[in-house]
């Protein structure tokens, strides 16, 4: 896993390239801090020639910009007599 600065330069952070042990889910938490734009995550190999994918990478921190304004208006989903996998929206409070 890389990290890329606001200045586009790019900077490792996590090398798992020598590592033989399954790890799935793997859960990494860095030692210090890390001020980036973007995450860049690269495939080395596969076992068995098998598609490289990627289901559920979660990156987590705060950002440096102000926190979005509240929205005027919620919406909730309420059953009702639909198909199933259809939902109604309706105006919260």
């Amino acid at each position: 896993m890389a990290m890329v600065s606001v200045s586009r330069s790019i900077r490792p952070c996590v090398d798992r390239q020598d590592n033989t042990r399954d790890a799935l889910h793997e859960y990494i938490q860095l030692n210090s801090p890390v001020t980036a734009r973007y995450a860049r995550l690269t495939n080395i190999r596969t076992p068995y020639g098998a598609t490289f994918s990627v289901s559920g990478l979660r990156l987590f921190g705060s950002g440096l910009a102000k926190s979005p304004a509240m929205p005027r208006r919620s919406y909730r989903a309420t059953p009702d007599k639909s198909p199933p996998g259809s939902r109604k929206l309706e105006a919260g409070p």
